[in-house]
């Protein structure tokens, strides 16, 4: 019965780099997509649910690497889908 004393080095090293890529999420600050002043100052002005939705929007599309065109399109057909709930 032989054991073997090979070390798989590559999943060493997977391992060592997920766990260097948590500490450094873990490290960052959350993303505020209205932390700029004109940002603020017009988010000040938004009604909460729609900030709501656009904050989601803008955090997601830029997490998944989105072009600022599809979020924009994905804010506007939220607040047509909001307007639409709210005329009914």
């Amino acid at each position: 019965m032989a054991t073997s004393n090979v070390i798989d080095f590559a999943s060493a090293k997977r391992k060592i780099l997920a766990k260097r890529a948590a500490a450094a999420r873990a490290a960052q600050p959350a993303y505020d997509p209205f932390e700029s002043p004109l940002l603020k100052a017009y988010a000040a002005k938004l009604d909460p649910e729609m900030l709501r939705i656009m904050r989601t929007a803008v955090a997601d599309g830029y997490a998944q690497g989105k072009t600022t065109g599809s979020i924009v399109a994905s804010v506007r057909r939220d607040a047509v889908r909001q307007a639409a709930r709210a005329a009914l």
